[in-house]
C-alpha cells in the first residue's frame, strides 16, 4: 500500500507539472539542436612513423637496468607533440592565413604574410594588378602601407580580388599543438600513428602528413648536428694528441743528448 501511494504522488506530481518539464525538454532540445548545427565538423586524420631504433648489442644486466624506462618511441612521441615541430608545422602549412574569396582569373599561393597586429583578425581585401607585377591591401578602405602588409608570393597569375585574413600565429601555433596526438602501434613496434584534426578534412590530411615529413627533417638535422659535434670532439682530441707526441719527442731528444745516448748508439753501430 505505501508503494503504491508513493507511484501514485509521483503521477499526480507529473500531471501538475506536466508544463514545466515538457517546457525544459524542449528547452534542452532546441539547445541542442543549435550548438549541433552552430558547430563546425572536426575532421581527423593520420599518418604513421617509424622510429628508427639504435643496433646495439646489450648484456642482460643492462637490459635489467633499463627496463621499465621510457622507450625511444615514447621520446619520440613527445618531441613530435612539442611546440619546436608545432611551429615548424604552422609556417609550413600557413593556417594562419584564412582565404574566403578570389575575384577574376588571379591564381596564387602565398609564401609569406606579415600584417600589423592590429588588423589580425581583419577582413582585407587583397587587390592584384598587372598580371601580379602590383598589388596593394586594403581593410575597411583604407589602403596599408608596406609597413603594415608585407606579402610573397611562391607563384602568381592573373588579375583580380582576394578577400583573406591573417591570424595570430602565436594562436595558431598551440591550435596545432592542442591538434596534434600520438599513440603507439603495438607493443613490440616501433610504428607511431600521428593524429591531427581540423575543421578542413583537406587541410587536416595535409597537415597530417606534413607533421610526419617535419618530424623526419627534425630528426635529420638532430643527427647531423651529433655528426658535428662528434667531428669537433674528435679532431680537438687529435689535435691535442698531436701537441702531446710533439712535446714527448722534444723530451726525448733531450733527454738523449743530455745522457748521450744518441752518441753511444752511433758508436755501437760503427763497431
Amino acid at each position: 500500500m505505501e508503494e503504491r501511494a508513493f507511484f501514485r504522488e509521483i503521477f499526480n506530481i507529473i500531471l501538475l507539472k506536466w508544463h514545466i518539464i515538457l517546457s525544459s525538454v524542449l528547452i534542452f532540445g532546441i539547445v541542442g539542436l543549435i550548438y549541433s548545427f552552430s558547430k563546425h565538423p572536426v575532421y581527423t586524420a593520420f599518418s604513421i612513423i617509424q622510429v628508427e631504433e639504435p643496433v646495439n648489442r646489450r648484456t642482460l644486466l643492462e637490459d635489467l637496468f633499463l627496463y621499465g624506462r621510457p622507450s625511444r618511441v615514447d621520446t619520440e612521441m613527445e618531441i613530435i607533440k612539442s611546440r619546436s615541430i608545432a611551429e615548424r608545422v604552422a609556417r609550413i602549412s600557413m593556417l594562419d592565413v584564412n582565404l574566403k574569396e578570389i575575384k577574376g582569373n588571379l591564381t596564387f599561393k602565398i609564401k609569406k604574410l606579415q600584417v600589423d597586429e592590429k588588423f589580425l583578425g581583419a577582413p582585407i581585401r587583397l587587390v592584384v594588378k598587372e598580371n601580379c607585377t602590383e598589388h596593394s591591401a586594403f581593410v575597411n578602405g583604407k589602403k596599408l602601407n608596406p609597413e603594415e602588409f608585407l606579402i610573397e608570393f611562391i607563384y602568381c597569375r592573373g588579375e583580380g580580388e582576394a578577400f583573406l585574413y591573417k591570424h595570430s600565429f602565436e594562436d595558431i601555433v598551440k591550435e596545432i599543438k592542442n591538434s596534434i596526438k600520438t599513440e603507439k602501434i603495438g607493443e613490440a613496434t616501433n610504428l607511431i600513428k600521428v593524429f591531427f584534426s581540423w575543421t578542413d578534412p583537406v587541410k587536416s590530411a595535409e597537415i597530417a602528413n606534413t607533421i610526419a615529413e617535419v618530424y623526419i627533417e627534425f630528426n635529420k638535422e638532430k643527427w647531423t648536428e651529433d655528426i658535428s659535434q662528434t667531428m669537433d670532439f674528435i679532431f680537438s682530441q687529435l689535435e691535442k694528441v698531436k701537441e702531446q707526441l710533439k712535446e714527448s719527442e722534444e723530451k726525448m731528444d733531450e733527454f738523449r743528448k743530455r745522457f748521450g745516448i744518441a752518441e753511444i748508439s752511433r758508436r755501437l753501430r760503427e763497431l
